[in-house]
């Protein structure tokens, strides 16, 4: 299993505090102020470095990123639809569904031994699932 450093940040969201644990690391600037964005995405996790299943799995996880787009960090855990009302429970599920038409993620380390995440490319999808289906079939 990859270990990875982890932290656990607090921030406000549409008036509302969260806290979340995340894993990647962030750049900071001199003003220690960042733009960031976020979004949902399908993270592909393989079974070596899977610490909740203990095999290859799929889940959406909330990915940052910096202003010029690149990855910052993301959620460690897998991600679920929430709100203080049955609205905002149904908005971040569309939200999350978003993360259907957004290339897969794949967990894996950088060139330093650090978690990374990199797009998966579409190939690496589909043969993931014929084998599936030929262990199913066998």
């Amino acid at each position: 299993m990859m270990k990875s450093a982890a932290m656990t940040v607090s921030f406000e969201i549409d008036d509302q505090m969260t806290t979340q644990t995340f894993v990647g690391y962030t750049l900071s600037t001199p003003s220690g102020v960042k733009s960031m964005s976020w979004n949902y995405r399908v993270v592909f996790i393989p079974e070596d470095k899977d610490d909740i299943f203990g095999e290859d799995s799929f889940s959406i996880r909330e990915v940052y990123y910096d202003s010029e787009g690149a990855i910052e960090f993301w959620s460690e855990e897998p991600a679920s639809p929430s709100g203080t009302s049955f609205e905002e429970v149904c908005d971040d599920f569309d939200l999350m569904a978003e993360a259907f038409e957004r290339p897969i993620l794949m967990l894996s380390e950088n060139e330093d031994g650090e978690p990374a995440l990199y797009e998966l490319e579409e190939d690496e999808v589909d043969e993931d699932e014929e084998e599936d289906e030929e262990d199913e079939e066998a």
